[in-house]
């Protein structure tokens, strides 16, 4: 089994989108649909906010007035004000989570929605270019992938956001001079995470592509079985899969790694910001020059405020992860297709059913011309055989006739009228293809009987049952 991954058609090989130009087409595209109830998310979240900057603002009275002045009104005050912050931050937490949560899912619904409407009109040849198990892994992992991008983000940027400037606004209230070490700390930092989400989009893009590797492996080797076992081949499929889990396991471990790297950055800056604060803080105290109330809620609001900037700094990353997949998806999305309808196409006038080949030539891609001139005239009501060794173009020229691919010279005629001239569901209406390969649907036998006749009616599902020798082995099936 190669590693290689298969490449997407030239029509989607772009450069790589900035990430500002990612996330602002999934904000437009999908999320930003559904902005009244992101509104509603972010009056909970600005409200959560609001409440955890509250708890800094309570340990001054708390520290100055009870434990110094021996206050006995404010006791009853602080408790009161405690029970109401909470409870009130319990109600904005569900209420952001409640609508985010919704929003996240939805948008990963229509990303699929639009998705699978995209891949299911696409070129024949685009899927015998791309394997199922990449497509899988896009529709189910990237998308899932594209939750944390579209939602996540929002709420770690907003929430998280909005209670670091609330602290560190009520920081300068208390003083400006310790205030300012937070901001002497915070640019390095910044600038750390941002390199590390480079890296971090870099090392996820890998993932996702031997994620969509392993995917097709997988479904090659279930697929498989029975030849697999005909052959004995059982410890060689053992150890592909072993070495293909293992290149996963790389891959995954790199860009956890590296999205761990984030971790001692901000927990080195936020000690030594701590100390400082912390020294500086205690000096005044000492001196004179502050309270101890003052202190207390100084420190109160620099450790409430170290969750939010962390999760900030840990999000970063993570966005990357979820920006590499949505590169993959718009990817698939932006797709042109080459078997197209020409404007003002018409539908296909059945006569006697004659098909004619003028001097047809096509190749798979890049490839050596599979067909090269080829002419020939198929009368109508007439059985033709097409003989010939393997590779010689046999099923190639079935399935030019449908318009499963285009010729690149010459054309093809039904009833002396061009196939690139009609459309396309008049045109496969009229043909009725028996494959070589044997699928069905997972349905009922009726259903798949009938499945490119709608309304086929019972007598006609029967009939062709009975035609093809399988009406009796249906009819002994327990659930007939």
């Amino acid at each position: 089994m190669s590693n290689k991954v298969p490449e997407l058609p030239k029509t989607s090989q772009k450069h790589r989108e900035k990430s500002s130009v990612l996330y602002g087409r999934l904000l437009k595209e999908y999320v930003l649909h559904y902005k009244f109830r992101l509104i509603a998310a972010i009056v909970f979240m600005i409200i959560g906010a609001i409440t955890t900057s509250a708890t800094a603002f309570l340990m001054k009275p708390i520290v100055d007035e009870v434990f110094f002045e021996k206050n006995p009104e404010i006791v009853l005050f602080t408790t009161i004000a405690v029970v109401f912050i909470f409870t009130l931050r319990g109600f904005s937490t569900f209420g952001q989570a409640y609508f985010m949560q919704w929003v996240g899912n939805r948008v990963v619904a229509d990303i699929q929605r639009d998705l699978f409407r995209k891949l299911i009109f696409a070129d024949l040849a685009w899927f015998h270019e791309n394997s199922t198990g990449q497509l899988i892994s896009r529709f189910v992992y990237d998308t899932n992938l594209l939750r944390l991008g579209s939602t996540q983000a929002l709420v770690v940027f907003t929430k998280d956001s909005l209670t670091a400037i609330f602290l560190i606004g009520s920081l300068f209230y208390y003083d400006w001079k310790m205030a300012l070490i937070i901001f002497v700390a915070l640019p390095p930092g910044a600038i750390a995470i941002r390199q590390v989400g480079k890296l971090a989009r870099k090392a996820s893009r890998r993932v996702l592509e031997q994620t969509g590797t392993f995917s097709t492996f997988l479904e090659e080797a279930f697929q498989g079985i029975r030849v697999i076992k005909a052959y004995s081949h059982e410890e060689q499929m053992r150890l592909k899969g072993d070495k293909e889990i293992e290149h996963r396991f790389r891959y995954q471990f790199k860009a956890m790694r590296i999205q761990a790297t984030s971790n001692p950055i901000v927990e080195t800056i936020s000690g030594v910001m701590i100390a400082f604060v912390i020294y500086y803080g205690a000096s005044r105290v000492t001196a004179g020059e502050t309270t101890p109330g003052t202190f207390f809620a100084f420190i109160t609001a620099v450790m409430l405020a170290y969750q939010p900037i962390k999760s900030i700094a840990k999000i970063a990353p993570q966005i990357q992860n979820s920006l590499a997949a949505a590169q993959r998806i718009f990817d698939l999305l932006d797709l042109v297709d080459e078997v197209v309808e020409k404007p003002g196409a018409t539908p296909l006038e059945l006569h006697k059913g004659e098909v004619e080949f003028k001097s047809v030539g096509f190749g798979y891609g890049a490839e050596e011309p599979v067909l090269n001139n080829i002419s020939l005239s198929i009368p109508a009501g007439k059985r033709v055989a097409l003989v010939g060794p393997s590779g010689g173009g046999k099923s190639t020229i079935l399935n030019l006739m449908p318009r499963f691919y285009d010729v690149s010279q010459g054309e093809i005629l039904v009833d002396g009228q061009n196939v690139k001239d009609v459309t396309l569901k008049s045109l496969r209406e009229k043909f009725a293809l028996v494959s070589q390969d044997i699928f069905l649907f997972d349905d009922t036998i009726r259903a798949n009987i009938g499945y490119g006749r709608d309304g086929a009616t019972d007598e006609e599902i029967q009939s062709a049952a009975k035609a093809a020798a399988i009406h009796d082995f249906i009819v002994s099936l327990p659930e007939v």
